[in-house]
C-alpha cells in the first residue's frame, strides 16, 4: 500500500479532523487505497518512508515540497490561495504569495486548484496564461448528510468560522454579521431569533464577544465552540439563515454546506462565494449595513433552494473530488 504524507502547518493536528476540507480529503485518500500519515512537522519529510506528499496551502508547504522532491517523491498541492487576490490583499502579502505559489508550482507534480476565483487570480500573475501542472478540482462535501426539510427550520442564523485570531474573524465578516443580526432583531420576524457562531474559539471569539456585549445581544448570540460534524450539520439543518459576509473567500466550504442544508445564505459574493452561491442566496454590500436586507429576505424565493441543492450535488459532492484526485494520483 502506497503511503501519503499529508501536511498542513496547523498548530494542533486535531484540526485535521475538525476542519472539513482536511477531513474530507483525508477520507478520500484512504478510500482510494492509500495509507495516510498526518503531519505538521517538516522533520517527518526527512525521516519517514512515504511515496507521495499531499500538501495544503502554497506558503509553508514550500519546505516539505522541496524535501520531497530531493527525495524523488511526488508532490501534490491543494487548498485556497486567498492572498493571490490583489483587490483584497496588501501589495507586500500579494507579492510574497505570488512568489511562493510560483515556487510551489515549480516543485509540484500537480497543483489541485479548488475554485474558479483562484484559477482566475493565477492566470493574472502569469499574464493571463494558464501554466502547466494545474488541475481545477472543487472542494467536496457529503451532500446527502445535509438533507432536511426547510419547513421544519427555525428563524435562526448560523456562521462557521475558525476564531483563533482576530484577522480571520474580520476577513470572514463575522463582526459585520453581528451588526446585521442586531438590525434584523428589531423586526417582529426575528425578535426571538438566535445566532449560532460555530468554531474553535480564541482571540477572534473574544473580539466578537465584546461586540455582542456592545450590541446588547448576550442572550441572542451563542458561541458553540468546536463541535463534531454531526452537531454542526444539525445546527445548519435547523436554522433558516447562514451568514458569510467575507471580505474575500477562496472557496467557502461552510457556505456550501449551508446551501446543501437548504439554508438561505446571506453573503458578500466575494471570491469563491460568487461561483458557489450564484443567484441562490441574498447578496449584501459589506461596506456598511444594507438596510434593505429585510426586504431581500421577505422577497427571497425559497424555490431557489431546491435547484441550488441539485446543483450542489452535481458539482460539489465529495465523490466527484474523489474521482478526480484518484485520476491525478494514478496518472502523475
Amino acid at each position: 500500500m502506497k503511503r501519503i504524507l499529508f501536511y498542513s502547518s496547523v498548530k494542533d493536528k486535531s484540526l485535521f479532523h475538525i476542519q472539513q476540507f482536511y477531513s474530507i480529503d483525508i477520507e478520500i485518500l484512504k478510500n482510494l487505497g492509500y495509507e495516510v500519515f498526518l503531519t505538521n512537522n517538516y522533520i517527518d519529510f526527512l525521516i519517514l518512508k512515504y511515496d507521495i506528499a499531499f500538501i495544503y496551502f502554497y506558503t509553508r508547504g514550500v519546505v516539505p515540497a522541496l524535501i520531497s522532491r530531493v527525495r524523488m517523491k511526488k508532490v501534490f498541492f491543494t487548498g485556497g490561495i486567498d492572498s493571490l487576490d490583489e483587490k483584497h490583499e496588501n501589495k507586500r502579502r500579494h507579492r510574497m504569495q505570488t512568489i511562493l505559489f510560483k515556487i510551489c508550482r515549480f516543485l509540484s507534480t500537480k497543483c489541485i486548484i479548488v475554485s474558479e476565483s483562484d484559477l482566475h487570480n493565477i492566470k493574472k500573475i502569469f499574464k493571463n496564461e494558464l501554466p502547466s501542472k494545474l488541475k481545477l478540482v472543487f472542494h467536496g462535501i457529503k451532500t446527502n448528510e445535509f438533507s432536511c426539510n426547510f419547513n421544519n427550520k427555525r428563524n435562526d442564523f448560523v456562521s462557521i468560522c475558525w476564531m483563533h485570531g482576530v484577522e480571520n474573524v474580520k476577513r470572514k465578516g463575522v463582526d459585520l454579521s453581528l451588526h446585521y443580526f442586531k438590525y434584523l432583531s428589531s423586526f417582529d420576524e426575528f425578535k426571538d431569533s438566535k445566532y449560532y457562531i460555530i468554531g474553535t474559539e480564541g482571540e477572534g471569539s473574544d473580539y466578537l464577544k465584546k461586540i455582542v456585549c456592545e450590541l446588547d445581544l448576550p442572550d441572542r448570540v451563542v458561541f458553540t465552540g468546536s463541535i463534531d460534524e454531526h452537531s454542526k450539520r444539525e445546527y445548519l439543518k435547523k436554522s433558516k439563515y447562514y451568514f458569510q459576509l467575507s471580505l474575500y473567500e477562496g472557496f467557502g466550504v461552510g457556505a456550501l454546506e449551508a446551501l446543501a442544508a437548504s439554508c438561505i445564505v446571506i453573503h458578500s459574493g466575494k471570491g469563491g462565494l460568487k461561483e458557489i452561491i450564484k443567484d441562490d442566496g441574498i447578496l449584501l454590500n459589506t461596506s456598511g449595513i444594507d438596510l434593505d436586507i429585510i426586504n431581500k429576505i421577505k422577497s427571497f424565493n425559497i424555490n431557489k433552494l431546491e435547484s441550488a441543492l441539485n446543483r450542489v450535488k452535481e458539482t460539489y459532492d465529495f465523490t466527484i473530488r474523489m474521482r478526480e484526485i484518484g485520476i491525478l494520483l494514478s496518472e502523475s
